[in-house]
């Protein structure tokens, strides 16, 4: 019993030295510095989904499941599973939350500029890559704060 175990040991050692491989799958995901491709791509969507401008712009740039199902016709009308924000009135402030291989989750902050109706908001942006490309899988958001009224 000793000896067929000692051959066994032996050549997954052998293996494993000779082929650089393992039996044992790597993680599904990897820590990974966010890329500038990812980030263009976060606001690209800003600039389209979130702001509500060039629709069939931001049709590509988002997973089936994001679109849940709705045709290109539908998008383009604007009624979209995507929060919307006045791009436009606000300074955009994005920090990393967790990037990985596969995944990244930012942080997006708008700040509205002087003199305009916005107001300040945050959001969660998510990414996934999606066969060697990157697309957005998520917009939530995660904070909002109602304007001070004075009395």
């Amino acid at each position: 019993l000793a000896a067929p175990m000692l051959v066994a040991g032996v050549v997954s050692f052998a293996v494993v030295k000779l082929t650089g491989s393992s039996s044992t799958s790597p993680p599904p995901h990897r820590a990974s510095r966010l890329s500038a491709a990812e980030l263009n791509l976060a606001y690209a969507f800003l600039d389209t989904a979130v702001a509500r401008k060039d629709l069939g712009r931001a049709w590509g740039l988002v997973t089936p499941e994001l679109k849940q199902d709705m045709s290109l016709a539908e998008w383009k009308t604007g009624t979209i599973p995507v929060v919307p924000y006045p791009v436009s009135q606000a300074n955009v402030g994005m920090s990393t939350v967790e990037s990985f291989t596969d995944t990244a989750s930012l942080h997006v902050a708008f700040t509205p500029r002087p003199h305009t109706a916005a107001s300040p908001a945050a959001f969660t942006l998510d990414l996934q890559n999606v066969q060697g490309r990157w697309l957005v899988s998520g917009w939530q958001p995660s904070s909002t704060v109602a304007p001070h009224s004075s009395k």
